[in-house]
């Protein structure tokens, strides 16, 4: 407990950590939140707020801010979480591994212990600073955005449901899971750059599969495959952020804990296993 301390007091104070809480709220004001059903023009959360005035808004419930708060965590925020939580812990291991400074780390206490302390310190600093920018934004669009009371009742939807707190427990299991890559790459890389994209092209190529893959269920709309759906919608990789509103939400946390429990193995394995612990 006193190494994960130390390494959680390391991480929460590098530059990384808050380069990963600001790319975190410039991507979530990146998002597309809103598009124009006449002209078909796509605004994101900061050209909603520079191109309507509060009284525009109040006529698109989509600008209320229970809503904005949850379409913003699609697009750009979801896409590049593998590499914005990397910076929290990828360019503070490497820089030790360059300096051979975690030699001297190790012989203070194990090599198991170091690791693991490692480990666990990483992700969930990575998975902390993102949900800490999510809630820096969500704090924002409160304040920026009409509130849904504000609106007339017949723009509001049927129904509707957003968990402030289940969202961030989502945002916060979604970045921990997709800092383990990167966490397991700096187990068998050295070069930072290439540790902190590969996650990043893994994902975008799994997301591409399951919209390829659920294309094809409902080609047919006579003969939706919806176990093919099912499917599908257990193994989306964006699933676990939006897993308040799945309906397979244990199947998800088994699906995604199990790649979790092997990418620590991964880097157990393979740290535990290196002749030269400093290199």
């Amino acid at each position: 407990m006193r190494e994960f301390i130390s390494h959680i007091k390391e991480t929460c104070i590098s530059r990384g950590f808050l380069i990963c809480i600001g790319a975190a709220v410039v991507l979530l004001f990146s998002s597309e939140i809103y598009v124009a059903p006449m002209t078909q023009n796509r605004y994101s959360v900061i050209q909603a707020l520079a191109s309507f005035e509060r009284a525009d808004m109040l006529q698109h419930i989509e600008m209320s801010d229970l809503i904005v708060m949850q379409r913003a965590r699609n697009g750009w925020f979801s896409l590049f979480i593998p590499i914005i939580t990397a910076f929290c812990f990828v360019p503070m291991i490497c820089v030790k591994r360059d300096t051979r400074a975690i030699r001297y780390c190790i012989f203070r206490s194990s090599k198991f212990k170091f690791n693991l302390s490692v480990f666990f310190s990483g992700v969930l600093c990575g998975g902390f600073a993102v949900t800490l920018g999510y809630a820096i934004f969500c704090g924002a669009v409160y304040l920026l955005f009409p509130h849904m009371a504000e609106f007339d009742a017949a723009l509001l939807p049927f129904s509707y449901s957003f968990h402030f707190f289940r969202s961030l427990l989502g945002v916060f299991l979604f970045a921990v899971f997709w800092s383990m890559p990167a966490m397991f790459l700096t187990s068998v890389l050295q070069n930072r750059y290439v540790i902190m994209c590969v996650p990043l092209f893994i994902k975008y190529g799994i997301s591409q599969s399951v919209v390829k893959i659920t294309q094809n269920a409902v080609s047919d709309l006579d003969n939706i495959n919806y176990n093919l759906m099912r499917f599908v919608n257990i193994i989306d990789p964006d699933r676990l952020m939006f897993s308040e509103n799945n309906v397979d939400v244990k199947w998800v946390v088994l699906v995604f804990g199990v790649f979790a429990f092997l990418f620590f193995c991964g880097y157990m394995l393979a740290e535990m296993t290196r002749e030269d612990c400093g290199a």
